[in-house]
Order: structure tokens, then C-alpha cells, then sequence
């Protein structure tokens, strides 16, 4: 799989975050599809049916319905979910000592917060979206592309 096939997955139930993250997205070089679901329920639905083999998971704590910890959970709990081994990443407004404590168990690979400077957000987003493009090896996924044959 070509790895600019590999869309960025942002579950935010906010609008605004939603179009912010977006444009942040289209003004940079980040030349990956975005896909931007409002709930967990929307995503696991998306997840569970598309051949597509997303690059990175940026998600929201505080979602209606199912929560982002929950989703997550839910996703390790799901045997072909799981087996994906998608990098997921908690993008959340504040850090709740509750939620910092529940989010150590849920092997995932950052938790990050969105801050209301415009520029500090995107070089955020910039840089983790940088770092797991260019990671080779992740979970059991390699990308097989970066290997010279």
C-alpha cells in the first residue's frame, strides 16, 4: 500500500476543532487524506468495514456516546480491530488527573493537548503526523515501501 493512501483519522465531536484540525491540515505538506468522524460509534463502524489502512488516529476524550477511552478500549478488545495496530493518539483539551490515570493502560501512543494557539497546535499536529510517516516499524505493521529490494 502506497503510504499517501493512508488517511489521518480525527474523531472530534466539535465542529470548530474539526475545522481547524482540517485547515491545519490543507495549509501544511502533509499530503496524507484526512478522514474526520463526529463520534467513536461513526469510526468503529468505518474501521470495521473499510479495506482502508489508516496512518494515524488522533482522537478526542470527551465524545458523546462511547468516549475516547472507551473506544479505545473497545478497539483493543476486538480482535481485528486490534490486529490493525494503528497509532492512536488522545487530542483532548485539558488533562484530568482521572483521564491522564486511565489513559496509561490503554497502550497508546500519546496523549496531547489542543491548545487555543493557532500555531503552537499545528506545529503539534505537524510534528505527529511527521513522526509516524516516517516510522517504519510500529505495532506488527512495517511499511514495506521504505525497503529498498
Amino acid at each position: 500500500m502506497q503510504r499517501r493512501n493512508m488517511p489521518i483519522i480525527y474523531i472530534e465531536d466539535d465542529e470548530d476543532d474539526r475545522r481547524i484540525f482540517s485547515d491545519i491540515i490543507k495549509e501544511s505538506t502533509i499530503d496524507y487524506p484526512l478522514r474526520c468522524f463526529e463520534t467513536g460509534m461513526a469510526f468503529l463502524n468505518y474501521l470495521q468495514t473499510t479495506i482502508d489502512e489508516p496512518l494515524l488516529i488522533f482522537c478526542d476524550i470527551n465524545l458523546p456516546m462511547l468516549s475516547g477511552i472507551d473506544l479505545r478500549i473497545r478497539m483493543l478488545s476486538e480482535d481485528e480491530l486490534n490486529k490493525k495496530n494503528i497509532p492512536f493518539v488522545f487530542f483532548s483539551t485539558g488533562p484530568i488527573p482521572t483521564q491522564i490515570t486511565s489513559v496509561k493502560d490503554l497502550n497508546v501512543q500519546g496523549h496531547f493537548l489542543k491548545t487555543h494557539n493557532i500555531h503552537k497546535l499545528s506545529s503539534s499536529i505537524r510534528m505527529i503526523i511527521r513522526y509516524w510517516s516516517e516510522c517504519l516499524l510500529y505495532g506488527n505493521r512495517i511499511k514495506a515501501d521504505e525497503f529498498l529490494l
